[in-house]
This record gives C-alpha cells, sequence and structure tokens, in this order.
C-alpha cells in the first residue's frame, strides 16, 4: 500500500490542515511521565526528592509527597548524582541553579515533571502575569508601571513588541511600514503599555518578561543531567536554559520553551527532543501587520531587521538553540515543534549535528540556519532530514558565510517543505545561500520543495528555487533526486547553475537547470505526480507515479542514499513505505512518556 503519511500522522493531531489556522501552543497534559511510577529507586534513582509550590516548605526533607520541599532552588541544593527530583504542577517563580550535582552517565540527575507541561518555571513578571500590577493611565490608551526593562511580551493573545521610545509606540508607522496600536517601551524605570484595542490593562493578565535577559534555568559543572517536561518562560533576550561547557550529555525533553529569545544554551554531545519553542502570540502579530500593510508580510522581517538595525537586529533573532565561541559537537535535535519565531533552529552554531523528524511552521525569517556566523564556527558535518517545514515567511533553509572558512558538508534530505498559507508565509526563496566556496558542497536529495508565486507585496512577487549574490559560488549546491513543485521559476535568482540531475519538475515551463539533464519535467499540474492526497498533505506515491524507481542511485558517503535498492524513487518517500512512528510529530504538543535514552534502566 502507499504511504498513509499525513493523514495519520500529522492531520489528525488539528481539525484540518486549515490555511492560515493559528497553531496551537499547548495541550493539556494528564498523567504522570514517570515510567516507573512514584517509586524511582525502582528505576535506578538512589533518591527521590519532591517539591510541590503549593503545599511544601523547604524546610522539610523532600523524601516524600508529604516532606515535599517548595521551591526547585532547595531541591537543586539537595540532589546529586543518581537522584531525582519530581516536581508537582503549579508557577514556580524562581532562578533554580543545578551545579555540581556529581552526575555521571551511570548515575544521571533527572529534574522531571510530575505531569509534563504542567510545572511551570517562569522568569515572567509574577504581579503582571496574574493581574495585580497597578498600571496608571498617561493618555492615548498608554498606561505606566514603575519597573525594569522587558524583552517581550504577551497579551489577549497577541504577541507585544518592544519599541525603542513613547514615540515610536504611539506611532502609526516605523521604519516605512505601518504597525498595530499595541506593544510597550521602557523609559526611566518605567513599563509603558498599550494593549490591543486600548484595553486597561488593570486586573488583566500581561505577560512580560521580569528582566530584560536573564536565564530561567542555569547548570555549571552537572554533566549527564535530564531535563524533562517543564514549560519554561520568560528569559527574555537569552537563554531559557544556560548551560556551560562542564555540562556535557545534557537532555532537555518534554519541553515547552516560551517568551525566550533562544531554549537553551547547549554543551558537547546534547540531547533535545519533544520540545516545543514558541512566541505566543507571534501569529496573530504578524497577522495584524500583514493587515495594515495591505498583505505585504515583508513588514514582520522589516520590523524586525531594519527597525533594530542599529542594534546589531539583536531583537528577536535567536532560535530554538544556542552554541558557544568554540561551537559544540555531536548535538541531535529531534522531534521538535518550532513555530511563531522569528528564527527557528541556529543548526550553524554546531559541528557534526543532526537536526531531524521535527516540525517548523510560521517562522517568519530562516526556518534552520546552517549559516557560518562567527569565524570560530565552520559549520562541519551538519545533516537535516525527514522533516517537515511549513509555512516558511523567509527561507525554508540558510546556508550563508558572513566570514572565510565555512566547511560543511551540509546534507539536507527526506523533507518535506510545503507552503499552505499564502498570506503569511509565502517565501521569495526555498534556499538561501551566499559567499559561499565550490568546496563547501551542500547537497540536497530525496526533498520535496515547493513553493508558488504570490501577489502580497515585493517579499511574494519573486520565485526562485535559491537565491545567492555575485560573491556566493552556487557550483558548491547539488540537488539529487528531489521534487520540485513551483508554478513560476523565471526569476532566477542566481549568478550560477546548480549542480542538478534526477529531479522532477512540476512548473510553468521546462528549466533543465534545475531538473538535470536525465530529471523529469511533468508540466505546470501536481497531479502527475500521483500523490495520495496534496490536498491534505499527503505525499505518498499511488501506483502508476513517475517518481517510482526513476531517481538516481547516489554516492555511499552520502547519508540515506538508498543505494541498495538499485533504483530509488524521486522524492522523500519510497513507494509502499510506511510513515512508522518516526515521521514527525504532530502539528501539537505532544510528549513522550519514555523513559530517557540515558537513563541507565532504559531500554537500549
Amino acid at each position: 500500500a502507499a504511504l498513509v503519511l499525513f493523514a495519520v500522522a500529522l492531520i489528525t493531531a488539528i481539525p484540518s490542515a486549515t490555511v492560515g489556522a493559528e497553531p496551537a501552543i499547548i495541550d493539556e497534559a494528564g498523567g504522570s511521565c514517570l515510567p516507573c511510577g512514584d517509586d524511582c529507586l525502582a528505576c535506578g534513582g538512589r533518591r527521590t526528592i519532591w517539591v510541590d509550590q503549593a503545599s511544601g516548605d523547604d524546610d522539610n526533607s523532600g523524601l516524600s509527597r508529604e516532606e515535599a520541599l517548595r521551591t526547585i532552588g532547595r531541591g537543586a541544593e539537595l540532589i546529586g548524582g543518581g537522584d531525582v527530583m519530581i516536581v508537582r504542577p503549579g508557577t514556580y517563580y524562581e532562578n533554580p541553579v543545578f551545579r555540581d550535582l556529581g552526575s555521571t552517565a551511570e548515575a544521571p540527575v533527572w529534574i522531571l515533571s510530575e505531569k509534563p507541561g504542567q510545572a511551570v518555571i517562569s522568569g515572567l513578571w509574577p504581579e503582571a502575569e496574574q493581574g495585580g500590577v497597578r498600571w496608571s493611565p498617561v493618555g492615548d490608551g498608554v498606561y505606566a508601571a514603575a519597573h525594569g526593562d522587558s524583552f517581550m511580551g504577551e497579551a489577549d493573545g497577541r504577541f507585544l513588541f518592544r519599541y525603542k521610545s513613547i514615540t515610536d509606540l504611539l506611532a502609526d508607522e516605523v521604519v516605512g511600514f505601518r504597525k498595530p496600536r499595541y506593544g510597550f517601551v521602557h523609559d526611566g524605570g518605567w513599563l509603558y503599555l498599550r494593549l490591543p484595542n486600548d484595553a486597561d490593562p488593570n486586573g488583566r493578565p500581561v505577560r512580560l518578561t521580569d528582566h530584560f535577559s536573564r536565564p530561567v534555568v542555569t547548570i555549571e559543572n552537572a554533566p549527564h543531567l535530564i531535563i524533562d517536561g517543564f514549560a519554561i518562560t520568560g528569559a527574555g533576550g537569552t537563554d531559557a536554559i544556560k548551560s556551560d561547557r562542564a555540562s556535557h550529555h545534557l537532555t532537555l525533553r518534554n519541553l515547552v520553551v516560551t517568551q525566550s529569545r533562544r531554549a537553551a544554551r547547549l554543551p558537547d554531545h546534547s540531547l533535545f527532543e519533544w520540545s516545543e519553542y514558541s512566541y505566543p502570540g507571534f501569529y496573530r502579530f504578524a497577522d495584524d501587520l500583514i493587515e495594515l500593510n495591505q498583505g505585504d508580510n515583508e513588514a514582520i522581517y522589516e520590523l524586525v531587521k531594519t527597525y533594530f538595525a542599529d542594534d546589531g537586529n539583536a531583537y528577536l533573532e535567536g532560535g530554538i538553540a544556542e552554541s558557544f565561541e568554540t561551537p559544540s559537537e555531536h548535538v541531535e535535535f529531534r522531534y521538535l515543534y518550532i513555530h511563531q519565531v522569528f528564527d527557528g533552529q541556529r543548526l550553524g552554531a554546531f559541528n557534526h549535528a543532526a537536526s531531524h523528524h521535527n516540525i517548523c511552521d510560521y517562522v517568519y525569517d530562516d526556518c534552520i540556519e546552517f549559516e557560518h556566523w562567527r569565524s570560530t564556527h565552520p559549520g562541519i558535518n551538519l545533516h537535516v532530514h525527514d522533516s517537515l517545514i511549513l509555512n516558511a515567511a523567509g527561507s525554508a533553509l540558510s546556508h550563508q558565510s558572513t566570514h572565510d572558512g565555512m566547511q560543511g558538508p551540509h546534507f539536507v534530505y527526506r523533507n518535506v517543505i510545503y507552503n499552505t498559507d499564502f498570506r503569511h508565509a509565502h517565501p521569495p526563496y526555498l534556499v538561501k545561500n551566499k559567499r559561499l566556496k565550490p568546496s563547501n558542497q551542500i547537497v540536497y536529495h530525496h526533498n520535496l520543495l515547493q513553493n508558488w508565486k504570490g501577489d502580497n507585496g515585493d517579499w511574494g512577487r519573486t520565485n526562485w528555487l535559491y537565491w545567492d549574490n555575485p560573491a556566493g559560488a552556487p557550483e558548491h549546491l547539488t540537488f539529487r533526486n528531489n521534487i520540485l513543485l513551483f508554478d513560476d521559476l523565471s526569476d532566477t535568482g542566481r549568478q550560477v547553475e546548480p549542480d542538478s540531475d534526477h529531479n522532477i519538475l512540476i512548473n510553468d515551463q521546462d528549466n533543465l537547470d534545475v531538473r538535470g539533464d536525465r530529471g523529469l519535467y511533468l508540466g505546470e499540474d501536481a497531479s502527475a505526480l500521483v500523490f495520495e492526497d496534496e490536498a491534505k498533505l499527503d505525499f505518498g506515491l499511488r501506483p502508476g507515479s513517475p517518481a517510482i524507481d526513476a531517481g538516481e542511485p547516489l554516492p555511499e558517503s552520502w547519508p540515506d542514499s538508498r543505494r541498495p535498492s538499485g533504483k530509488p524513487d524521486i522524492g522523500p518517500f519510497e513507494f509502499g513505505q510506511a510513515p512508522g512512528p518516526d515521521w514527525p510529530r504532530p502539528r501539537r504538543t505532544v510528549f513522550t512518556a519514555t523513559m530517557p535514552d540515558r537513563w541507565p534502566s532504559a531500554p537500549r
């Protein structure tokens, strides 16, 4: 049978693949994610430390539910190698530090939310989030309260943009773009706030980071630590979880990270899995910008990039993870849901790293950056595969260098890159590359890449497969066995043609440089590919598809080359292949109840 793809693994997670629908943030979670029950000794743990914000006391022993501690920070002082800390539901307004835990591969420390997503470690301003701040009206819908600077916020389901001055907050437009009449600014020890519809913030919850830039969780000299099941929010302009290099083999799982420019700073051999990263309300904020600017979805990009150009474009540019000046190595990202953010993933901050089985949805700059953005980060051996990239507003994947010395290779394979929302996400190109050398070696094979030309301002009126500038050398870029779904590739956007062959092209006209001499041009009707159901994003191949056995056997040195098949299919999915549990997680928050791979008694 042909592949039953998104109908099982994706569409069943939401009512329908509604065009323009705002993604959910988090589902209600139930049950315990502790596979061995309440007794962690059965899991090989030396002790179980309990924390309960509602009923605990930091003078307690913490060794039972009845003797639970009140704060995670106190628990961090008591745990040691092999221990498990179980944190009961509640909001913990604290900044815990896990330091010198004595954890090892044989005796890791497991910090666990009893119910996934229901223990919140918050760096937000507590009184504002609880609706307890006294806001004083100062005119024109603006209210003020004495407080330090904040980095980002959200209220009434909309992201609160941080402006540089009260003048800009009140203005109808900045940097040539019209803007919504809401947001905030810090000036002279006061926060000035204007909510959507000029609402009165008194008695209303307003989510603002309590500090401009402060990690929520800090990890120091604690290798083999596992943090599992928490919602972590409010780091502002830095990392929600900040580790040092001595805390290698860090595992982050079942997390929901919000209101933070980056989710984590990761050391060598880290694993980040089954987690969600988002700026709450960002989709609706971008939607308001698009409406005010007559459908131009470039406005959000310019508002961040141009408005903050004097600040080095630091506002909102981040992504789910960061490395160190000397890049971390052998880091893995899997089963992540990255959506409603400005930058998705800075994979180029790492070497010998893999990102797979992830979903990126509504990322307004670059979904995945292989970028060589520091002279010390050569971007060595980076892999992206088996992922779903939906609704890329800027570029889906970005390979670019601001310094000499980028090494590669970059391998991109078995991914689906597809746009369903032409209002929010209509990129001018799918792949961005510039200032690279032929030796950098960027390889795309067995992917489905789709984009249609739009009419939503200058941003969507061009349509390129990839873009480079005269300083680049795109002959390093190789396309093999890909399905390319376009409507108009007349705007090439490239200086030199790529090394392309055995690709299938759907377009209004043939393009030999894109499909290759031995590729196939099938006209402009995607139904010629004989997918299971493109309207439902089900790209399994039905009998009679011209993609079956039409591919080229690839070098054994390339990952997932399908060389043993002799005649691989073109595109990400082989005919008759079942998706199984390894296809990307649904487009909603889903937690795994499996024991961490790195826990000693976990099945191997």
